[in-house]
């Protein structure tokens, strides 16, 4: 008797081991709404390491989503989340941010959010199927 696993419901990230699975959704059409529903795979981009220790995902266009978005549309993504992940780790920002904390005795943490939270907030939207 074999026993097949069930899908979870929220899929979990994992690395890329081989081909998808037989009972993944890619190479299906896309159900749901963006922000409503949850995704039913994850796909993960590797990250860029050709400029040192610069923060960067590698703008190498997955097969999974092939009939989702086109390369062009996924290499625009991926250059505009790199230029996000750039500002977040500027020098003059951080630089400033650090001074007004240091400044005001940390008390400008509860009202000002750090430049690099923000550019990391808006970095860390998933790419929803």
């Amino acid at each position: 008797m074999v026993s097949r696993r069930a899908r979870a419901l929220i899929p979990k990230s994992s690395y890329y081991f081989g081909p998808p699975p037989s009972d993944s959704a890619y190479g299906t059409q896309p159900v749901g709404q963006i922000g409503l529903h949850h995704p039913r795979e994850i796909l993960r981009v590797e990250r860029d390491y050709t400029g040192g220790e610069l923060i960067q995902f590698a703008p190498i266009y997955p097969l999974e989503l092939e009939g989702r978005i086109t390369p062009t549309q996924f290499l625009e993504s991926i250059n505009d989340m790199n230029e996000l992940l750039i500002s977040a780790h500027s020098l003059r920002r951080s630089f400033l941010d650090n001074m007004l904390a240091v400044f005001t005795l940390q008390l400008s943490r509860l009202l000002l959010t750090p430049h690099y939270d923000k550019a990391s907030a808006l970095t860390a939207a998933p790419l929803l199927m």
